[in-house]
């Protein structure tokens, strides 16, 4: 049975005090996620790590769909704003080292409550403001309604953060970096005998990267130039900034981890960055994270590079990253969806995937404020604020989620035209292939038939080739102008175009040697796109053998995809910049350093190998000669494919073959225990999503059901993968349910005094939906 793995893009939405919410959803991801993969570890006979008693529901859910079709659930993409961008950070490094989040139940219960927040400086004495006093309880009513104006806690809270000092952000920056850096530290490994036996844990597989992007908004910006044509440039100041971090075990062990002991800091600092909200914070600034470290007697010795690569931006543009500040993700990009999409067609699969964009939204505002039947008219102050801070915050995702249905319907009309191209094109790559497709054929051969495949591409192709030669020549002198920029320094390794004087230097010095080459030898050289397409079509073409009648075994299925997945990281670092060679590039001129890039690609030595490694498949190595011919047809036509595909493509670097899920995780998509929604369930909506930094028991009923919404959703994911990879009976989803409600409120039953009633209440709710079955 071919294992399908499920593989989730997660996107945290801001949402202030629903922060605790939202990290009751991350609890549940985890906790789905490592139970996946402590399952998978069993059925591989890997040692298996300890789950606790939620967990093992979700192993025995995954185990029953696995006796039909395995199913593992990986996590490879994070994004998030303000409240979200937190937790992204903190479930991020819970996934990369196979960390527990529950010691960071206390910092959402105990730590985000306004007198815990407030500065010293800024609280309230006895006297301050007593004018004040009288006011309060109107200010409760018309903040909360009469039912929460009654509770003393909330009150006293209250009282204090109105009464305290006016005019300047309230809650402490510094305080929360240094909570921040704390959680952080306090994640401990889920299970520590693994540590104990010598194992470097980790939830993500070997060659998946890790990347976690969160969003901040640079309150001074940053001039960056952008080409009109007349005037030929003009700068604009640039307000948005993204924190981006990553992780990646290769076959020989990790090759990048910025989720480890040394980059706590950097997260915490991301962390304090991203939910800096105006008005509540002060502005996140580099020293902070300083002064949090210098008062635990702490240093940051990775503080260079973690600032020279977050701010590089600034720096090209001439500002000193010691004197930016940083406001709340959110004013620009409370809903990161960018960030996650533009990830998603370049993270490589060694098998099946489904692949799923899961979005977090605490509060959905699908709802229009009507008064007697009829839409209000916006005050003088209700229009400032929608127009400053609710609006802005809330900007539909309506064009994201239309680019991905697009995106679903191009990559499907694509599979097809591949489909159907490749019937009708098989037996031409046959009649050229022609010796290399015997067995025993060798490198050489291989080699033969795969130019002979190219000539032929061409001369099929007709007219049509040269405009496929001049778009992928043209592309490539892009691509390669903004590599020497960015291993020269003049260029971020963000998702940016070249531009400004970069762009007017380089692409003119890149055409020319284009021209000087001609177009055969320059892609020869430098098109490093079209080797990582082919090694992705071979990939899936490996798949669908492994899914197809008599497969070879599975260990020489997994030899070869990991030989050629080697070999396509391997090109696609190199193509980013991350080559050994690139050091020496940023002193050269535009030729030499081509020359450079060109030794680092090293294109026609991967070609090679990549010809021999096919060339080796045989009988002896576990593959028939019908296997053997098809993958070898595959990589000689693969020249006639990409005539057709490139255009397709429209410039994105994609997996054609794949379809991207959408599925939202709200209060209002998890109605089983309660079917009101947000308003029936959710106390930190209040004050503007305030309301929950002023009351423990708000938190604690927003946490417990954060939990309960994520485990329900968690379910319908699993069941709807299940369905859409074959399995014939799907689990009911609604048992399975019960199980995981009924395992969290004795998992959280001890740590939420504050909402025992709520817990009884729920325990009565779930023996009803039973006994509503029976």
């Amino acid at each position: 049975m071919r294992e399908i793995e499920l593989r989730l893009a997660v996107v945290c939405f801001g949402g202030i005090s629903l922060a605790v919410y939202i990290h009751g959803v991350t609890r549940e991801l985890a906790g789905l996620v490592r139970a996946s993969e402590r399952v998978g570890a069993a059925r591989h006979g890997r040692p298996e790590g300890r789950l606790d008693p939620v967990e093992q529901v979700y192993a025995g859910l995954l185990a029953d769909i696995g006796r039909d079709r395995p199913i593992r659930v990986v996590i490879d993409i994070l994004s998030g704003a303000s409240a979200g961008g937190v937790n992204a950070v903190t479930l991020a490094r819970a996934l990369a080292h196979d960390l527990t989040l529950e010691p960071l139940r206390a910092l959402w219960l105990d730590g985000a409550d306004v007198d815990a927040l407030t500065a010293e400086r800024n609280r309230a004495g006895p006297f301050s403001k007593l004018v004040l006093r009288p006011l309060l309880p109107i200010a409760r009513r018309l903040a909360l309604g009469p039912s929460a104006a009654a509770e003393a806690d909330f009150a006293e809270k209250l009282s204090r953060f109105l009464r305290a000092r006016w005019f300047e952000p309230p809650f402490d920056g510094p305080g929360l970096a240094g909570r921040f850096f704390d959680a952080l530290t306090a994640q401990t490994p889920a299970d520590p005998h693994l540590v104990a036996a010598g194992a470097a844990p980790s939830l993500m597989p070997r060659g998946v990267p890790l990347d976690l992007v969160v969003t901040a908004t640079d309150f001074h910006g940053h001039p960056r130039r952008v080409a009109v044509g007349d005037p030929p440039w003009v700068t604009e100041r640039d307000h948005r900034h993204r924190l981006s971090f990553a992780y990646l075990q290769d076959g020989s062990g990790v090759r990048r981890d910025d989720f480890g002991p040394g980059s706590l800091p950097a997260l915490a600092f991301a962390m304090r960055a991203t939910s800096s909200f105006p008005g509540a914070f002060p502005p996140a600034h580099l020293a902070e994270i300083d002064e949090a470290l210098a008062a635990r007697g702490l240093g940051w010795p990775d503080r260079q590079r973690f600032v020279a690569g977050c701010f590089a931006a600034q720096a090209r543009g001439g500002v000193d990253p010691e004197k930016i500040w940083l406001i709340d993700g959110a004013v620009l990009d409370n809903k990161p969806f960018g960030a996650a999409i533009e990830r998603i067609p370049i993270h490589p699969a060694s098998r099946p995937v489904d692949r799923r964009l899961v979005y977090v939204d605490p509060h959905p505002r699908d709802h229009l404020a009507l008064e007697n039947g009829h839409l209000r008219a916006p005050g003088f102050l209700g229009a400032m604020k929608a127009a400053m801070t609710d609006i802005p915050r809330h900007e539909p995702i309506r064009d994201e989620l239309e680019h991905i249905a697009e995106g679903n319907r191009r990559a499907i009309e694509i599979q097809d035209a591949l489909s159907r191209t490749w019937r009708r094109i098989e037996a031409r790559v046959h009649d050229v292939a022609g010796p290399a497709l015997d067995a025993g054929s060798d490198a050489e051969a291989v080699a033969i038939a795969r130019e002979a495949g190219h000539e032929a591409a061409r001369a099929d192709a007709g007219f049509t080739y040269d405009a496929y030669l001049r778009l992928k020549t043209g592309r490539e002198i892009e691509a390669l102008a903004l590599l020497i920029a960015r291993i020269s320094g003049l260029a971020g390794d963000d998702a940016a175009p070249l531009a400004g004087t970069a762009r007017a230097e380089l692409v003119p010095a890149v055409r020319a040697l284009a021209e000087r080459d001609g177009p055969v030898a320059f892609l020869r050289r430098f098109d490093a796109a079209f080797a990582g397409r082919r090694l992705r079509f071979l990939l899936r073409v490996v798949n669908m053998i492994a899914d197809g009648d008599n497969p070879p075994p599975p260990d020489a299925l997994a030899g070869l995809k990991a030989d050629l997945y080697a070999l396509l990281a391997r090109i696609e670092r190199s193509a980013s910049g991350g080559g050994e060679a690139a050091a020496g590039v940023a002193s050269l001129a535009p030729e030499e350093a081509a020359g450079e890039v060109a030794k680092m690609l090293a294109l026609i030595d991967a070609t090679r190998a990549l010809d021999a490694r096919l060339a080796a498949l045989d009988a002896g190595k576990g593959f028939g000669l019908i296997h053997r011919r098809r993958l070898i047809a595959a990589h000689v036509g693969f020249a006639w494919l990409d005539v057709l595909l490139l255009p397709l493509l429209d410039g994105a670097e994609q997996d054609p073959s794949q379809t991207v899920g959408v599925m939202r995780i709200s209060p209002d998509d998890a109605r089983l225990l309660e079917p009101g929604g947000a308003a029936a369930t959710l106390k930190g909506i209040g004050m503007q999503h305030f309301g929950a930094f002023f009351s423990r028991a708000w938190r604690e009923n927003d946490y417990l059901w954060g939990r309960l919404h994520g485990a329900e959703r968690m379910v319908d994911l699993l069941v709807d993968a299940a369905t859409r990879a074959g399995v014939a009976t799907p689990p009911d989803p609604v048992p399975a349910k019960c199980r995981l409600f009924r395992a969290i409120l004795e998992m959280e039953a001890p740590h939420l005094p504050q909402a025992a009633d709520l817990i009884r209440d729920l325990r009565i709710r779930i023996d009803q939906i039973e006994d509503s079955r029976t």
